[in-house]
C-alpha cells in the first residue's frame, strides 16, 4: 500500500502494453483500506461518527501520502481533488448513517468501495506521471448488477453495453482504462 508498490504495478502495466491497443485494469483498494472502511461503516451504524470520521480521515491521509510520493504535479491536482471529493462524500454518508443508526446495505457496499475507487486514481496518477494514456473510470458507470445490495450478482447484458458504451472509445484510442473492483450499481445509479 504504498507509493512504491504503486509504481512496481506501474511497471507490470507498462509490460503489458502494445502499441496502439488499449488495455483495462482492474484495481483493488491498499491493504487493510476495505477493512477500515467495514469499522468506520460499523462505527458510523453503531453512533459512533467521531471514531467513523477518524477512520475515514487516516484512510485519506494514506492516500494523499501515496499520491505525493508518486505523482507529479501535473497529475496530482485532479487526483487530491478526487481524493477529497471521495472523502467528503464518504464523510456525508457515514454522518446519515450515524444518525439513522440501521444497518443500510446499499451504503455499506458504497462506503466499503472507496478503497478501490481511490487506487483507481492513484494507478491513474502514477500512469499519467509515466506519459501513459490513461482514463480512469469509476466502475459504477460499467458494472451493473442487480439491485441486491449486500449481495448483489452481475447484470451481465447491461454491463457489457456500459462497457461499450463507456470502455471501448478509450480502448480504441489506445488507452489504459482503470476501474475499481468490488464495485457497481444497479440499473439506476444505486
Amino acid at each position: 500500500g504504498d507509493a512504491d508498490a504503486f509504481r512496481q504495478s506501474c511497471r507490470v502495466i507498462e509490460g503489458h502494453l502494445e502499441e496502439g491497443k488499449g488495455l483495462v485494469v482492474v484495481v483493488s483498494a491498499m491493504a487493510g483500506v476495505t477493512n477500515q472502511l467495514h469499522d468506520a461503516y460499523n462505527c458510523a451504524v453503531g453512533g459512533d461518527i467521531d471514531q467513523s470520521i477518524q477512520l475515514v480521515d487516516k484512510m485519506r491521509e494514506q492516500h494523499m501520502e501515496v499520491l505525493h510520493r508518486l505523482a507529479g504535479t501535473e497529475a496530482a491536482k485532479p487526483v487530491k481533488e478526487g481524493i477529497e471529493h471521495v472523502t467528503t462524500e464518504e464523510r456525508e454518508v457515514l454522518q446519515a448513517l450515524s444518525l439513522l443508526k440501521v444497518d443500510q446495505p446499499q451504503f455499506r457496499d458504497r462506503v466499503v468501495a472507496v478503497g478501490e475507487r481511490m487506487s483507481s486514481l492513484l494507478i491513474g496518477a502514477c500512469l499519467q506521471n509515466m506519459h501513459i494514456p490513461v482514463c480512469v473510470i469509476d466502475a459504477g458507470q460499467v458494472m451493473k448488477t442487480d439491485s441486491k445490495f449486500g449481495d448483489s450478482n452481475p447484470n451481465f447484458e447491461l454491463t457489457a453495453n456500459r462497457t461499450i458504451e463507456v470502455v471501448l472509445p478509450q480502448l480504441e484510442e489506445g488507452k489504459i482504462v482503470v476501474i475499481g473492483g468490488y464495485y457497481g450499481t444497479d440499473a439506476s445509479g444505486k
